[in-house]
């Protein structure tokens, strides 16, 4: 009850401030737009669990993602503008959300005025995607393009965080270098390393005493794996919360190397 009256209190503010506006049925909320009316919009995104904004009476990204995830909710066209429809959830007696809801997501298959926001707002940053309100492989690749670029879970799902990325003032557009990028960075060289134990000889067992040496173990660069050596690896091991037998594994290894 207390609730649903401090709802009917900012529909009664929310109304105060439209009648501001001469052309009737002309008000809309959107990124710039500052005032009593953004608070009471920023107040009900906070109460109903949307978002946790900060209530200042600015409509800038995070509030524009809220209302966004909130048009997704909804079944609404998502375009992060409070517009008549969208004001009429928020602020109505029918506001109130399930908490089952609270983790709907747009994926492939579904269709609708949600999905044709999405991908119009894909569009607008230059990702390639048909404008026609399917969710099908085309918009699903173009989801998982915005979603790698912005360092996001690369799923193809349109879910809260892909949402809120995508109305925000962050959201990374597409382009040919920032892909090339994006893949350069993820093809990463694996390095093998030969495990070294008493005994062993060589150019890896110079370069594991040297590296040993080099961080003020005790042992002496013969390229020949001895007591000394075996000794001054326990250390190490010890020293980093390795499993402590002597033998340079990967792990070993890996660690010592990683080391600036």
């Amino acid at each position: 009850m207390k609730h649903v009256k401090r709802l009917s209190a900012l529909l009664l503010a929310l109304l105060l401030c439209l009648s501001t506006f001469s052309v009737a049925g002309a008000a809309t909320f959107r990124r710039g737009t500052k005032g009593d009316g953004v608070k009471v919009i920023q107040q009900a995104l906070v109460d109903q669990g949307i978002a946790d904004l900060t209530v200042d009476g600015k409509y800038g990204a995070k509030t524009t993602a809220a209302v966004a995830h909130f048009q997704m909710l909804h079944g609404l066209k998502i375009d992060g503008i409070a517009g008549s429809a969208t004001l009429k959830a928020l602020l109505g007696s029918d506001a109130l959300l399930n908490e089952e809801h609270k983790n709907n997501v747009i994926t492939q298959g579904d269709k609708g005025t949600d999905v044709r926001g999405i991908q119009s707002r894909l569009r607008e940053l230059g990702y390639s995607v048909t404008v026609d309100g399917k969710y099908g492989k085309s918009t699903t690749n173009a989801v998982k393009s915005f979603q790698k670029l912005n360092s996001l879970k690369v799923d193809g799902i349109a879910g809260k965080k892909t949402i809120a990325k995508l109305y925000s003032d962050s959201a990374v557009a597409y382009s040919k270098e920032k892909a090339a990028e994006k893949e350069k960075g993820k093809t990463t060289t694996t390095t093998t390393y030969q495990k070294l134990r008493r005994g062993s000889m060589g150019p890896s067992v110079a370069a594991l005493q040297q590296a040993l040496k080099n961080r003020g173990y005790a042992c002496s660069v013969t390229s020949i794996y001895d007591a000394d050596t075996e000794n001054a690896v326990k250390a190490f091991q010890s020293d980093y919360g390795l499993t402590v037998d002597g033998i340079a594994g990967k792990i070993t290894q890996g660690k010592l190397y990683s080391l600036k």
